[in-house]
């Protein structure tokens, strides 16, 4: 059986409501972009990645100008959106769990849902703590 946009969209809401409240989706969403990229990466490689990334933006922000801020290069997706939004925190969420669910369809459309489950599985760890640099 082959995972739907409807399964992108339940595991994109359960990451959403694990999230801590108000703005919590936004501090979240660099780990599970960086995480993400790094899964599809090893994968697609950078090339594919950086242009299917740049395709989905280009409709998130014609739906959400305030992720115009975002960027793609071959490190990643970055997620500038919080400097100067007037998104309310709907909209936030909206526009956050909207960018999810169509990079992951597209991811799972180009790669015969090969990735979905570990993509999947990658929303559902819990945010861990980045380790601190050592001296």
């Amino acid at each position: 059986m082959t995972d739907t946009p409807s399964d992108h969209a339940e595991a994109v809401e359960a990451w959403l409501g694990a999230s801590g409240g108000p703005g919590a989706e936004l501090r979240d969403l660099q780990r599970v972009l960086d995480a993400l990229w790094r899964r599809a990466g090893a994968t697609l490689g950078e090339i594919t990645l950086v242009a299917i990334s740049e395709r989905v933006l280009c409709d998130v922000v014609e739906r959400f100008p305030d992720f115009g801020a975002m960027s793609v290069d071959a490190a990643g997706i970055h997620c500038d959106v919080a400097k100067g939004t007037t998104m309310s925190h709907d909209e936030l969420r909206e526009a956050t769990g909207f960018l999810l669910v169509t990079w992951l369809t597209v991811l799972g459309n180009l790669t015969a849902e090969i990735l979905t489950p570990a993509l999947h599985e990658e929303l559902a760890q819990p945010a861990r703590d980045e380790p601190e640099p050592t001296a």
